[in-house]
Parts: C-alpha cells; structure tokens; sequence
C-alpha cells in the first residue's frame, strides 16, 4: 500500500509538500487524494483529527500532519538531496525560512477566505493587517534569498511554494516589481520539474 496524501490542488501547503516529494523521489510512492477540507472525508479525519489537509496517511495507518512534520518525514525517507540539515545553525536556519514562508502563506490564505465572505462582513481592517504581514515577510525573504546556496534545500521548496502561491491570488502584491533579484531567482527556481509540476490550479 502507498503512502497517500490528502491535498487540494492549489493550497501552498500541499504544494510545499508535493515539491519536496518530488525533489526527494519520493512522488511515485504517494497517492494524491483530493480533499477539500470541507467535504469532511472520513479517511482525511483518520491521518489527521483536525480536518486540515496536507494530511499523510503512512502505510501503517499512523497519520501525520501538517506541512512542515510532512516535509520532515519525507527529508528523513533518504540522504540526498539533504533538504533539512542534519545539525547545527544551518539546521535552524532552514526551519526559521520555512516558516518565514509557512507564516507568509498563512496571511495570503487569510485574505483569499476573507474575501470569500459577503461584502458586508469583509473586513478591510483584517486584510490590511495581514497584507502588511506579508509585506514584511516578502522583504525578509528577499534578504534570505542572497544568501541561500545553490543546492536546493527546504527554503527553496517553501519560498517557491509562498512565491507562486500569492502571484496565483494575490497578483496585486506586486513583488516581482519590488524585488527583481528574487523575482529573477524564482523564475530559475520555476523552471525545476517539480514545481512545473505542482503549479496550483484554480479548482480548489
């Protein structure tokens, strides 16, 4: 039996975790599963209680989630590409990015489901809040960005994740025009099979 993955198509998330399967060569031994969380799948709620995807069901049954445990499992399955360093400050470096990029997802989703609500409960108040957040986070992660290595690790796949995911829903933050080396650098990044491959898709 294959591991499976419960995702949507364009959640950053389950991006995240789709490109480092593929980066490890690891997606021809994960089944993708479509579940929208609000279709409440009871299969979803056995790898993960809380509903939320991306959500891993192993081959023993255990569940794990969210993405960064499942990015974590995943780094551990084989040595190369190292996406996670084993030890040391390089380590911490790599988790500080990915959440750097989980937190600048998480504002971007905060706005898409804000903006869902009718026109009389949107609150621009809440949005501005979180657009700001996300700025923040886009100047930092342009800084960061000078200084990555060439080898792909764990920043790379979340960056890209973050990246791609606010030009598909919030292509009114205009990043590539406030920061041409990050915008020229995910460009090189864009061109790896594995994010070809998990581009979102607006079906979900």
């Amino acid at each position: 039996m294959a591991m499976k993955l419960f995702y949507a198509p364009a959640s950053p998330y389950t991006r995240k975790v789709r490109i480092a399967a593929i980066e490890k060569g690891l997606h021809g031994k994960i089944e993708l599963v479509t579940a929208p969380p609000a279709k409440n799948l009871p299969e979803l709620h056995k790898a993960n209680p809380l509903g939320g995807i991306p959500a891993l069901l192993l081959e023993n049954g255990e569940g794990l989630y969210d993405s960064a445990v499942i990015c974590a499992y995943l780094d551990s399955l084989g040595e190369t590409p190292r996406l996670i360093p084993a030890s040391g400050m390089e380590k911490f470096r790599v988790l500080r990015g990915e959440a750097l990029a989980d937190g600048l997802m998480d504002s971007a989703v905060a706005i898409v489901y804000e903006r869902r609500r009718t026109d009389a409960e949107i609150s621009q108040g809440f949005i501005a809040k979180h657009t700001k957040g996300i700025e923040r986070a886009l100047a930092a992660m342009n800084t960061e960005i000078e200084t990555l290595p060439e080898a792909i690790d764990l920043r790379h796949v979340a960056f890209g994740a973050a990246l791609g995911y606010i030009s598909f829903r919030l292509p009114e933050i205009d990043w590539r025009k406030t920061y041409p080396g990050m915008q020229k650098w995910f460009e090189t990044l864009s061109a790896r099979p594995s994010l070809k491959e998990t581009e979102p898709k607006d079906n979900s």
